[in-house]
């Protein structure tokens, strides 16, 4: 009994190359996860509508809101879609390119979440059967970084913070919309963006909560079965 739980301490402890894809894989997932959740909960936006004045802001009615947002959201979404068209909404071409490579952005969180989906079901397969819960508290800890990071500039200054987060994503200033020539921008205020980035870093909170927990009730159970 003493030899079986000193082995299972010891096979616990070793973390090799696959443990650490795993971990990370599983971060990945849930994080990009959590962007999906948020930037495609409907509800969210439908909420600002009304918290965040957007009617007075845009001068329309809250169902042509709502409608033009959903053509947008469309678009992102599917790429069948190619081309951006609000009925309600004149668009410059600048405009235009920019949520083109928004469009891209969305496409690009979609493949790693696949990806890593992928390669996190491998990962945790193999660390089931090789009894390895720390995996999912790495995985925890990964996750919980990030919040407590990005949490600080986002408070100090989340205009800075966002205008940093353009400069980084796009090589152009097309993000930088003139309300004459694009006035989707007076629907689309800079604190409903705030809105999504709280509702992210919280929905990975979560999860980085829910596997730190998964890691503790693995351990258990692989602790017993070790006798």
């Amino acid at each position: 009994m003493y030899t079986m739980s000193a082995g299972y301490k010891k096979k616990s402890r070793s973390f090799d190359i696959i443990s650490i894809i795993t971990a990370i894989s599983i971060a990945l997932c849930l994080i990009s996860l959590s962007v999906k959740i948020v930037i495609n909960a409907n509800y969210l936006y439908y909420y600002d509508i009304d918290h965040l004045n957007i009617v007075e802001t845009a001068g329309m009615s809250k169902s042509v809101i709502k409608e033009n947002y959903d053509l947008l959201m469309k678009y992102m979404n599917n790429n069948n879609v190619t081309e951006l068209s609000l009925p309600d909404f004149p668009m410059s071409p600048q405009g235009k390119e920019h949520f083109a490579e928004v469009k891209v952005l969305f496409n690009d969180i979609t493949y790693l979440f696949y990806g890593t989906l992928a390669l996190s079901t491998l990962g945790i397969i193999a660390s089931i059967v090789k009894k390895k819960a720390k995996v999912f508290k790495a995985s925890s800890i990964i996750m919980i970084l990030i919040p407590i990071i990005l949490a600080i500039p986002f408070a100090v200054d989340f205009n800075g913070a966002f205008t940093v987060f353009h400069k980084l994503a796009f090589s152009n200033d097309f993000w930088e919309f003139d309300p004459a020539s694009d006035p989707i921008i007076n629907a689309l205020p800079e604190n409903y963006f705030m809105h999504c980035a709280v509702g992210i870093l919280l929905l990975v909170t979560l999860f980085s909560i829910l596997s730190y927990l998964v890691s503790r009730i693995l351990k258990k159970r692989f602790s017993r079965s070790a006798y």
